[in-house]
Parts: C-alpha cells; sequence; structure tokens
C-alpha cells in the first residue's frame, strides 16, 4: 500500500510539473491549432513513454522502478488529457 501511494503522488507531482511548464510554454494552444498536430504529438508521447519505460526497467534497480514509471505515466497523462478531446465543428450545439 505504501509503493502504491508513493506512485500516486510520483504520478501526481510529474502532472503538476509538466502542467506548470506547459503553461509556461503555451503547449495546449500549439497542441490544438490542427488534427494532425494533435495525432503526431500523441504518437510522439506513446513513443517517449515506451522507449522510457524500457530505459527504466533495463537501469534503474528495482526499488525505483515503480515510482519512475508513475512519474512517467504523469507526464503522459498531462498530454493525454489535451490531446483526446478533439472537438468536431460540425455537431456544436
Amino acid at each position: 500500500m505504501n509503493s502504491l501511494f508513493l506512485g500516486f503522488i510520483a504520478c501526481f507531482i510529474s502532472y503538476l510539473i509538466v502542467d506548470f511548464l506547459g503553461r509556461k510554454l503555451d503547449i495546449e494552444r500549439r497542441i490544438n491549432r490542427t488534427k494532425s498536430m494533435r495525432i503526431s504529438v500523441l504518437l510522439i508521447v506513446v513513443l517517449f513513454n515506451i522507449i522510457s519505460v524500457s530505459l527504466v526497467e533495463s537501469f534503474a534497480t528495482r526499488e525505483y522502478q515503480f515510482l519512475l514509471k508513475s512519474f512517467l505515466a504523469g507526464a503522459t497523462l498531462y498530454f493525454i488529457v489535451f490531446i483526446l478531446p478533439i472537438s468536431n465543428r460540425k455537431n456544436k450545439l
């Protein structure tokens, strides 16, 4: 239970860090320009997550793998929150 709580805290802190950097760099405005930009950012985030998780499994000790994976999950979650809600102009009320 303790490692699960620490993993959640690491995920939340990572989300807040990426959110702070995203607000400073105005990433949300750049991502929301076109659908192709969203798809390319989604692919980049997924590839980054896969590569970084494999690097964590290779180089990190077993005790820290869960925390590092949770930290990466928080950063990935930030981008997925802004990429997934695609507004359809035809169906606007």
